[in-house]
């Protein structure tokens, strides 16, 4: 399942318990302290409890589950538990993108395929840092200008992990 930031019928407070389940998502995974502190910080964020529809309670349910074991054992990674077909609850895929190549003076729009994407996650075309956008259903972003035409990786980064999909961006010159 992916957790987006753009939910356009939730409250703020419900994007908040989303965003807490996102986050907690990534502390699993990393085990970093920045994205445990994250998680609760949003979580605090929620609604209470008494206003909650039934999918928003069992994400409480296993944000604050999480919480509690990380907190009753902070320097331990938390296991994920998951039928043999699975190794995560989260898992990030970038499988390609399109269009494939753009001029070098940039401005070409990029649409993202795969999961996992976070609007706070950093993109990487090349060595430049770019801002992932989303709309229409998809994660998009702008291509920066360059000087040189040529093959280009392009590199996902949700934390500690890093992700490029099976071919460059080209720029045309």
């Amino acid at each position: 399942m992916r957790i987006d930031q753009n939910f356009s019928s939730a409250t703020q407070e419900e994007k908040e318990l989303y965003l807490a389940a996102g986050h907690a998502c990534l502390a699993v995974r990393s085990n970093s302290m920045s994205d445990w502190a994250d998680a609760s910080a949003h979580l605090a964020s929620a609604p209470p409890p008494d206003t909650e529809h039934c999918m928003n309670a069992a994400v409480r349910r296993l944000v604050t589950a999480l919480l509690a074991a990380h907190g009753e054992h902070p320097t331990e990674q938390v296991r994920v538990i998951d039928p043999p077909a699975r190794t995560t609850a989260c898992p990030y895929r970038f499988d390609g993108f399109a269009p494939r190549s753009g001029p070098t003076a940039g401005g070409t729009k990029v649409r993202l395929f795969g999961d996992g994407f976070w609007l706070e996650h950093q993109l990487y075309v090349g060595d430049e840092p770019v801002t992932l956008s989303y709309e229409d259903g998809g994660y998009y972003f702008v291509t920066p200008p360059t000087d040189t035409s040529g093959a280009v990786t392009l590199t996902f980064n949700p934390g500690a992990h890093q992700l490029s999909p099976p071919y460059p961006f080209t720029y045309l010159g």
